[in-house]
């Protein structure tokens, strides 16, 4: 089994394309807008973060 790892761009992207599809979470498009205009991502939002990451790898693995 392959260790996926994502770029933080790719994350980012990735909610960007759930939030313009209007599948998003609010936490979700908060992380987004946070990440956009500050340029990073803070501790609070972490946890929504490692929950895309984990969404995406099991969108991964599924294909």
């Amino acid at each position: 089994m392959l260790d996926v790892k994502f770029e933080v761009s790719e994350v980012i992207s990735y909610i960007e394309e759930k939030s313009i599809d209007g599948v998003a979470t609010s936490e979700e498009d908060k992380l987004y807008e946070e990440y956009i205009w500050n340029g990073t991502i803070n501790k609070l939002n972490y946890k929504t973060f490692n929950k895309a990451v984990k969404e995406m790898k099991r969108l991964y693995e599924g294909m």
